[in-house]
Parts: structure tokens; sequence; C-alpha cells
């Protein structure tokens, strides 16, 4: 792992420890978005339309399909592809990342299984 890497998986780290401590996680977008989830405001315009996404055949009969949405990278907008996906466990569903404004802030909520 790269020294840049390291310091990257550090920041998440960190970040993502102090939203389990949180009541509500909620920080300002500085860098990768936390792979627990929660919200981040994000200091730009809402992503740009949704790119085109081709959904390929089914990998097996667990699997979900996950479409493809923008997600913020801590100071941009990426398009992330759709993807098949197993459930981590019975009775949860895939919410999808959705945007909101907030007064003058937009927020990003990360998509994840709940």
């Amino acid at each position: 792992m790269s020294k840049k890497h390291a310091k990257i998986a550090k920041w998440a780290l960190i970040v993502s420890s102090s939203c389990l401590l949180a009541a509500g996680c909620a920080v300002e977008a500085t860098g990768p978005v936390p792979a627990g989830g929660g919200e981040v405001y994000v200091n730009s315009e809402l992503p740009p339309p949704p790119e085109v996404d081709y959904q390929t055949p089914t990998p097996g009969p667990d699997y979900v399909w996950i479409g493809g949405e923008w997600g913020w990278e801590g100071r941009r907008w990426a398009w992330h592809g759709g993807h098949w996906d197993r459930p981590p466990h019975a009775g949860v569903h895939w919410a999808p990342g959705r945007y909101e404004v907030r007064g003058s802030r937009r927020v990003y909520h990360r998509g994840g299984w709940r």
C-alpha cells in the first residue's frame, strides 16, 4: 500500500470511527466518503444527470442489481457504474444514494444495505 493510500485509509478509519460515536454522522466532505454511509455535506453543485447504465445478466439467484449513481469523492462527483451484489444477510434491501438541498448546503446520503 502506498503512503498516499495509507493516509487516505487512516483518514477514512478516523471519520468512520467518529461516525459510530456520533448520534448522526454529518461531516464536511474533504476526502473520500466514509464506507459506513451517513451524510456528507457537499459544497458544490448537485451531481450531473445519471449516465446510461446497462444491466448485465444476473450471476446467480441471490444477487441484487445495484444501479449506477454519482458518488461524492471528496472534491468532485464520480460515476459508479451499476453492478451485481449479494445482500450481507436476509431481510435487508439496497437503498440507493440520494441528494438533497438543505438551506444553502447540498447533502449526499451514501447508498447502502438497510
